[in-house]
């Protein structure tokens, strides 16, 4: 009786080892990916761009009406909105106001057609391709809203409209992502919610770290060969 108790307690003290160990390596692997990856990267990208970012805006300002950034509420980790930073490159600035449902969905599928959005202003349609429009939300990643990498930060529209699961808000919301650079042969980005529920396990895991480098050092490369098939 006294070793059965003895061991039950042995196997306790060794799963409370276990769990505070991989505790301990998720609070490892989170600050790694905030403060050697996040942080540096977003205020030498923004310094390092800032020349280009202020052509960019100069240029959209020039060549259409309206504001050069855009804000739009996305949500973030655990469904919270905030407020994301995008130069425009829609000649309009209501982007998602008056879609249903079976809009949102429409637009969607364009996206994964590789159709440009109708609605894109000339230097829109070169920043959307080139990503530049894109560097803004290294403000956003600064403010903690977003990361570098993660799932691509939705809009409460179309998360209700294609019954996007948890993994899209169960981790930072990224700029770059494992979706964005698995690219098909075409070109065309491969949208599949498994890239997302692989990520999420990853930074569940405390593996989120190693999974950002290998994303940063594709990220690149993606962007070239989408560039080039377009």
């Amino acid at each position: 009786m006294g070793n059965g108790i003895t061991l039950d307690a042995e196997v306790a003290r060794s799963m409370e080892k276990i769990e505070s160990n991989k505790a301990l390596k998720i609070k490892v692997d989170r600050f790694l990916k905030r403060y050697a990856i996040d942080i540096p990267l977003a205020t030498v990208g923004l310094i390092a761009t800032s020349p280009l970012i202020a052509l960019s805006l100069a240029a959209i300002k020039l060549d259409s009406k309206g504001p050069a950034i855009y804000r739009e509420k996305r949500l973030g980790e655990g469904g919270k909105e905030f407020t994301l930073y995008k130069m425009r490159t829609l000649k309009r600035t209501d982007y998602h106001n008056d879609y249903t449902l079976d809009s949102y969905r429409h637009l969607f599928q364009e996206k994964l057609d590789g159709i440009t959005d109708s609605r894109a202003t000339r230097v829109g349609k070169f920043l959307r391709r080139t990503k530049i429009d894109e560097l803004p939300q290294l403000l956003n990643v600064l403010k903690g809203d977003m990361s570098i990498v993660g799932p691509r930060p939705t809009t409460k529209g179309y998360f209700e409209a294609l019954n996007y699961g948890q993994e899209k808000i169960s981790c930072p919301p990224g700029i770059t992502g494992l979706s964005q650079v698995n690219i098909a042969k075409r070109g065309k980005i491969k949208y599949d919610r498994s890239y997302d529920k692989l990520y999420v396990r990853r930074y569940q895991n405390g593996n989120a770290f190693l999974t950002d480098l290998y994303t940063i050092l594709r990220t690149p490369i993606a962007i070239a060969r989408r560039h080039t098939t377009n």
